[in-house]
Formats: C-alpha cells, sequence, structure tokens
C-alpha cells in the first residue's frame, strides 16, 4: 500500500453505568419537626443523562420538590407535616438516553430513632458546700415534650487532661458532678439526643474553674533555711537578734486555691523531740507575696518555727516545723563558701572540712533581688559529708544573677546559711596579686604578704599562687641563676603570706608573684625590691618602703623613754616651785 496515510472514518462511543436499585437511605429529623433530610448515594454516572425520583409515604404520597443538584439529598420543610412516624421512601433511576430505569424498593424510617435535637438554650453551673462539687446548670425548648424522651450527655476534662462522662436521663435541668479537684480548670460540654436515636445535637462548652478549699499542706520549712543576723549577739549573748526564714510555695494541687497569707508561730523548746510542748508562742503574719520573714528571738533559746498558709477558705490542714538552735560563738556556724560561676554551672566550695555529728550540707539559691535578698523562691540541693568540698549546682536561668548559701545539716536542725553575692567567673583572666609587702624575720628571712585576688575585681577563683624571688644586679637586672620559684596553694580564708628563706644580707631581692585559676594563669606582678640588713632590717625600695617589726618596737621604746623623762622634769619642777613657796612665806611671817 502506497500513498499517504489518513482517517478513513470514525464512530463516537459512550460507556455508562446501568442505573442500579438504591436500597440504602439515611433520613434524618431535625429537633423533630423543624426539618427533614434524606441523604443517599449513587454511582459515578454521567448525570446529564440521570434522573432521580424520590417517593414518600406517611400517610399522605408525594414526590421531592427540593432535591439537591447532584440529586443524592432531599430536604423536607415544615410545610409538610414532619411529626409523624413511620414514614416510607422509594427511589427510582432513570438513564433517560437508553431509557432504562432501576425501581429500589420502599425503606421504612421511623422519626424518633433518627432525631438529631437541637443544642441546649443555655448552660451554666453554681458553686456549692463541697469545693470538690460544682452544680451544672441548662435550660432546654420548652415546647418539646416531656413525653419525647430524651438523654443529656456532659463530659468533662480538667486542666491536667482526666476525662469523665455523666449521663442525665432527662430528670431534670441540673446535675451535680463531684469528685473534682478543688481550684481546678475544668472544661465542661453538654450535648443532648433522643433516647433510641444515635444522633447527638451540636455541643456547649463552658470553662469552670472549681471553688476553693483550705490547703492540703503547710509550705515547706526546710532544715537550714534561715540567716541570722548575730551582730547583736555577739555583742550580748543574752540579747536578742533578728533570724530571716525561708519558706517555699505550697504545691497548685496542694494550695487548693489562692494562698492569702502565711502564719508563723515561734516557740521555745528544750528538747529536740519537743514540737507542741509549750503552749506560749508569737504569732506574725505575712502576706501571700512574700517567701520569707523574719523573727526576733533570743539569741541564747532554742526556737520551734511552726507554719501555715491559708486560702480564704481557712488555714492548711497541716502544719511544718523548723528548729532553730540557740547561737553560740563555739556552735556550728555556715561553713566559709565561695562559688565561680561557669555558664549554666555554678561551682560552691566549701572552705572547710564537715563537723563532728554533720549529716550533710544543703546548698541554698535564688534569683539575687540585691545583695542580701532573694527575688522569688528559695530553691536547694543537698549533699551528703565526703572528702569532696565543692558542689556542682546547674541553675534554671542563665540570664539572671544568683545568691548561694550553705548550711550544716545535722539530725535535727541545720546551721543556717549567709547568702553569698559576691561570684567568681571562670572564664575570667586572672590579674596578679597586689598589695606586696616584705618584712623581715632575722637576718636570713623576709615574710612576703599581698592581697588575696577577690571576685569583687570580675576574676576567676584562684586556686594557687607563684611566687618568684631572684638576686638583682645593678641597674635592677635579675640573676635569673638565683631565681626561686614556689607554688603555693593558700585558701581564701587564710592570710596570704610566704616565708622567704636563705636571703643573703646586703643583696637586694626582687619578689614577683603571679595567681593562677583552673583555666589559666596571671602575668607576673610587677617587682617589689628589698635588702636584708645586719640590723636585720627590710630596705624595700622603688615601690614602697615599709616598717619591719624591730623597728617598730625600736620606736615604741623610744617614746616610752621620752614620755618617762618628760614627768621626771615636770615633777621635779613642780616640787622645786613649791619649796621656794614655802620659804617665801616663812620670810614674810
Amino acid at each position: 500500500m502506497s500513498g499517504p496515510m489518513g482517517i478513513v472514518g470514525g464512530q463516537v462511543a459512550s460507556v455508562d453505568y446501568a442505573p442500579q436499585v438504591v436500597t440504602e437511605l439515611q433520613c434524618v429529623w431535625y429537633h423533630w419537626k423543624e426539618r427533614l433530610e434524606c441523604t443517599w448515594e449513587l454511582p459515578p454516572y454521567d448525570m446529564k443523562y440521570i434522573d432521580v425520583e424520590f417517593i414518600w409515604y406517611n400517610g399522605a404520597m408525594g414526590l421531592c420538590s427540593n432535591m439537591s443538584d447532584n440529586k443524592t439529598t432531599c430536604i423536607f420543610h415544615s410545610d409538610i407535616i414532619l411529626d409523624t412516624s413511620p414514614w416510607f421512601f422509594k427511589i427510582t433511576v432513570t438513564n433517560t438516553r437508553l431509557n432504562v430505569s432501576a425501581v429500589g424498593p420502599y425503606i421504612e424510617k421511623i422519626q424518633h430513632e433518627n432525631v438529631k435535637p437541637n443544642k441546649v438554650d443555655w448552660f451554666g453551673y453554681e458553686y456549692v458546700d463541697n469545693s470538690s462539687c460544682v452544680l451544672l446548670k441548662w435550660s432546654y425548648d420548652p415546647f418539646i415534650s416531656r413525653s419525647r424522651k430524651k438523654q443529656f450527655r456532659v463530659q468533662y476534662v480538667s486542666s491536667s487532661g482526666e476525662q469523665k462522662e455523666e449521663i442525665n436521663e432527662d430528670t431534670g435541668s441540673s446535675m451535680l458532678v463531684c469528685d473534682l479537684d478543688p481550684d481546678t480548670s475544668y472544661t465542661f460540654t453538654i450535648d443532648v439526643k433522643a433516647v433510641r436515636s444515635h444522633y447527638y445535637s451540636d455541643p456547649v462548652t463552658i470553662s469552670v474553674t472549681t471553688d476553693e478549699d483550705v490547703p492540703l499542706s503547710a509550705p515547706e520549712l526546710q532544715q537550714g533555711a534561715y540567716q541570722r543576723n548575730i551582730f547583736n549577739c555577739l555583742n550580748d549573748s543574752n540579747g536578742y537578734h533578728d533570724v530571716n526564714i525561708y519558706w517555699k510555695k505550697v504545691p497548685r494541687d496542694e494550695a487548693r486555691g489562692v494562698i492569702v497569707n502565711y502564719i508563723i508561730n515561734t516557740s521555745e523548746y528544750q528538747s529536740a523531740d519537743e514540737i507542741n510542748a509549750r503552749t506560749e508562742y508569737m504569732e506574725t503574719n505575712y502576706s501571700s507575696n512574700y517567701l520569707s520573714g523574719t523573727v526576733h528571738l533570743k539569741c541564747g533559746a532554742p526556737y520551734i518555727i511552726k507554719m501555715t498558709a491559708a486560702t480564704k477558705k481557712g488555714l492548711s490542714k497541716t502544719w511544718s516545723y523548723l528548729r532553730i538552735p540557740p547561737f553560740s560563738r563555739k556552735g556550728p556556724s555556715p561553713p566559709p563558701v565561695f562559688v565561680e560561676e561557669g555558664g549554666e554551672e555554678y561551682k560552691v566550695n566549701f572552705a572547710t572540712s564537715p563537723l563532728d555529728g554533720q549529716t550533710g550540707y544543703t546548698i541554698f539559691y535564688c534569683q539575687r533581688k540585691n545583695n542580701t535578698h532573694c527575688e522569688g523562691e528559695l530553691l536547694s540541693t543537698e549533699m551528703k559529708p565526703t572528702d569532696t568540698r565543692y558542689a556542682s549546682v546547674v541553675v534554671p536561668d542563665t540570664e539572671v544573677e544568683y545568691l548561694f548559701g550553705v548550711s550544716r545539716d545535722f539530725n535535727f536542725f541545720g546551721s543556717g546559711f549567709v547568702l553569698i553575692s559576691c561570684v567568681y567567673h571562670k572564664t575570667a583572666v586572672p590579674p596578679p596579686p597586689s598589695g606586696i609587702r616584705v618584712s623581715s624575720r632575722d637576718s636570713s628571712q623576709a615574710m612576703v604578704t599581698w592581697n588575696h585576688v577577690t571576685c569583687s575585681e570580675n576574676t576567676p577563683l584562684i586556686f594557687f599562687y607563684t611566687i618568684k624571688w631572684c638576686k638583682i644586679f645593678k641597674e635592677k637586672i635579675q640573676d635569673e641563676d638565683t631565681c626561686i620559684n614556689r607554688i603555693l596553694t593558700i585558701p581564701l580564708h587564710q592570710s596570704a603570706l610566704f616565708l622567704l628563706e636563705e636571703i643573703d644580707t646586703d643583696y637586694t631581692y626582687s619578689v614577683q608573684i603571679r595567681s593562677s585559676s583552673a583555666v589559666q594563669s596571671s602575668v607576673f606582678s610587677d617587682p617589689v625590691y628589698f635588702t636584708l640588713t645586719q640590723k636585720d632590717t627590710v630596705n624595700s625600695c622603688e615601690k614602697t618602703t615599709y616598717l619591719t617589726q624591730d623597728v617598730l618596737e625600736m620606736c615604741l621604746i623610744v617614746v616610752v623613754a621620752l614620755l618617762s623623762v618628760t614627768c621626771i622634769v615636770l615633777l621635779s619642777c613642780f616640787f622645786r616651785h613649791r619649796s621656794r613657796r614655802e620659804k617665801g612665806d616663812k620670810f614674810k611671817s
């Protein structure tokens, strides 16, 4: 075959589903008699050639006059009497192009089994005497007869996520719901359905915070959570001093309401087991804004601190207790503490070892309001006494500053703490120490003292010092062969000093010191020069000149001698004048 290719002819063919019988139908009566809506499903016909006839019968017969465009829904309004039962429906599907029909059977539907009621008109609540209960109330369409059996469903969920459900069998327009947590937020939802229907109405929701109650527990008074002002006791051991008490908030689920005030009772006690033996006490009230308070106590007396909290409903069901031992110069006191910051972690260093009978440490810390007061709640972490003299504390917020204190723990009490506001910074560059002084001990020894590097200088915690001393040639050139270095570990609570030995007299020496943190070291300090003479004095030059102890003692002897000579001269003049006066009186007579 040759020649051009082309279309010889053609024919259009269409494929369609044959009409199918509809046997399933869903009909819903809205609020019994307001509207009836029936829906069904059809195969994917070419709807241009599909006709649907919807026949109904309820004693009367008719065709659907309000069918949807897709021919799957028929809606009846109140122009037809809907409040009857039973109803029968038949659907006929016709393909108009092929003139083929599928006639379905009559399908029976009963009104009260397919009702979707309207939602309740109003939904509210009232408190009752029991704070764990709430009385729910609602109103419903009064034109719907009680003979139409209904069921009201109440579902509720707490702020913690706990869900429950209650059913009211149309016995009234209220429901008492109990076993709730006081002062807790709940979401209540109510809907309604006809008893034999499975269609619920649209829901109505309200939020309810249950009524308050008395707190279940008192604020926590942690052992050792107090700070003394000991100045008055140092001056008068029989006097009084102020003690600042710290407490924790009552947990939200135990407060059962808004805490309106705290009450502190202070009373003396005789023994460690005594809690309620004394009836005499002093009561102090604090508003709910406070998490600490000051009590005025005798210096030499032990005290029991009792504390409770109150909502508007009354006092908590329990009390918390704190024992405060009498103040004594020899009694257990808070350990010296040095704190170093390193990001979100703080290192709390104790300067002393545990005492006899000590069971541990409690490290307290809080956000800093000022150098002496906390902003918010006092936090804590406990530590058993070990050879390790430090503890690491991870703070919740690295953007704020903190105060720290450490209490020694014993069986029945804690030593209390002293809040520390000055904090070292681990990553800071350490400066060399200042205030270097040299004084003689004898003809071959000299004592060097200096000022510790403190946290007020925005520095790291110093772990050791390196001291270096060298003989000096003319023009202050060090003789490196004579230089000696010593590494010194000196706690911050001890004096910074070192004894230089085997110092040659009549030679000039230089002394330099550098400080070292856990991360890095400073440069050496500027040199301080000194010379030991045969008279055991130190001639410090260039920077400063200092009197030795021997010179000070010599000066004191000279002053005393001068005062003695002056007194002798004055007494001699007095007696000489008196003798002359007596002779003159005899001559006159």
